[in-house]
C-alpha cells in the first residue's frame, strides 16, 4: 500500500492540497515518484491559490516557495489574522514576477508554516513560469546548444545516442547526484553543454529534466530533441 504523507488539521498540521485549482497529480502517490506535485504551472505577477487543511487563521501563515533562487527560495509571504486570502482551507497570495525575492523560472515548490506552532505542511512541487521543453538542437565543434523553455541551473539533461548496437544514455546523474553532463545556462530558453568523448557520430536525442526529475518536469519525447552527432 501507497499513502501520502498530510497533516492532520486537529493536531495543527497543515497541509496543501492543491495549487490554482489544480489538485495532487496521481503520481504524487506512485511509488516510482512518490513525490508531491501538481501539474500545473505557476507564474508571477497575479494571485496564487493554495488549497488544503489544517491553515492557522488564528495566528497566520508564512508560505515558501522553494525554487533556483539566490538562498533557495523567494520572499516568504506572510497572511496574518484578518487577511481576506487567509482562510483554514485555501490561501490566496501575490506572486511578484520580477525584482529581488522573486521567483526565477524552473523548479519549484511551496511549504506552508503555521505561524502559532511552526508547524509545516509536507512541500508540493510546482513548475515555475514555463513547462519545461526542448524545440531545438545545434552542434558547433564539441559545444551543443539547446533551446526550449524553463530551464534552470538544475537542469540535468539525458543524452540518448546511437552506438554499435545498442542505445546508450550518456547524461543523467551521478552516483553523487551531480550531473553527468554539466551545463551552462544562458537563459531560461537557451543552454549549452560540451559533447563528451564517449559519444560517437549519428543519431541523438536531448532530454531536459528538472528537479524533482518526475514526467511533467521533463522535456520527454520532444521531437525538437533530435539531432545528429557530426
Amino acid at each position: 500500500m501507497v499513502a501520502l504523507l498530510q497533516g492532520d488539521p486537529a493536531t495543527g498540521l497543515p497541509s496543501v492540497t492543491g495549487v490554482n485549482g489544480v489538485g495532487l497529480s496521481p503520481s504524487s502517490v506512485d511509488p516510482d515518484i512518490a513525490v508531491a506535485n501538481v501539474e500545473t504551472i505557476v507564474t508571477g505577477g497575479g494571485p496564487v491559490v493554495l488549497a488544503g487543511s489544517g491553515f492557522d487563521t488564528g495566528n497566520g501563515v508564512g508560505v515558501d516557495l522553494f525554487c533556483d533562487c539566490p538562498g533557495g527560495k523567494a520572499n516568504t509571504a506572510f497572511l496574518l489574522p484578518g487577511d481576506p486570502g487567509l482562510s483554514s482551507d485555501y490561501l490566496t497570495f501575490s506572486l511578484p514576477s520580477s525584482g529581488a525575492g522573486s521567483p526565477i523560472s524552473g523548479p519549484g515548490a511551496f511549504q506552508v508554516t503555521n505561524l502559532g506552532n511552526s508547524f509545516k505542511s509536507a512541500a508540493v512541487s510546482a513548475p515555475i513560469g514555463a513547462r519545461i521543453s526542448v524545440s531545438a538542437v545545434a552542434q558547433s565543434g564539441s559545444t551543443v546548444t539547446v533551446t526550449g523553455t524553463g530551464f534552470s541551473n538544475l537542469t540535468v539533461i539525458n543524452l540518448f545516442n546511437l552506438q554499435p548496437g545498442s542505445v546508450v544514455n550518456l547524461g543523467g546523474l551521478k552516483p553523487d547526484g551531480t550531473p553527468k553532463i554539466p551545463i551552462s545556462l544562458l537563459n531560461n530558453g537557451v543552454f549549452a553543454f560540451t559533447l563528451p568523448g564517449a559519444a560517437v557520430a549519428g543519431p541523438a536525442f536531448v532530454q531536459a529534466l528538472n528537479p524533482p526529475f518526475i514526467p511533467f518536469s521533463s522535456s520527454g519525447d520532444d521531437p525538437g530533441g533530435a539531432f545528429t552527432v557530426k
